[in-house]
């Protein structure tokens, strides 16, 4: 192997590792969450006993990453989603990122930082080819 190449080589392969590696755990953090309206405890009591979420729902439960722990809100949902307050994420400036996004763009970016290393040896090894022809 072209000696000036090792060292680039085996950064890119550390590179993706850790990027694979960073990205996984990032991913696992990861909760089960519900979106919710909140709407004032007069409105919720107009109907009867009231919804069992805290608000009116946004979309479907999903695994999402939230950095802003005053969005959550009391209480848990039948299949355990925690509640989260969409106009409290909003106020934060903050959007909530889906765990299959994380995923994705980590399994992207390691995959090219591979293909980088992959790139770096075949051409490695093609440069010696000729040298020695």
């Amino acid at each position: 192997m072209n000696a000036r190449l090792g060292p680039a080589l085996r950064a890119a392969a550390l590179l993706a590792l850790l990027t694979l590696g960073g990205g996984l755990w990032w991913a696992s953090q990861a909760q089960l969450v519900q979106l919710v309206r909140p709407e004032a405890a007069a409105t919720a009591s107009l109907f009867g006993d009231g919804p069992a979420t805290p608000g009116t729902p946004i979309g479907q439960p999903q695994r999402l990453l939230i950095r802003a722990p005053a969005a959550f809100l009391p209480g848990e949902g039948p299949r355990g989603e925690r509640f989260v307050s969409e106009p409290a994420l909003r106020a934060a400036g903050q959007y909530p990122l889906q765990e299959k996004t994380v995923r994705l763009v980590t399994l992207l970016a390691s995959a090219g930082l591979l293909g980088a290393a992959a790139l770096l040896m075949a051409g490695s090894w093609w440069v010696q080819r000729r040298a020695h022809t």
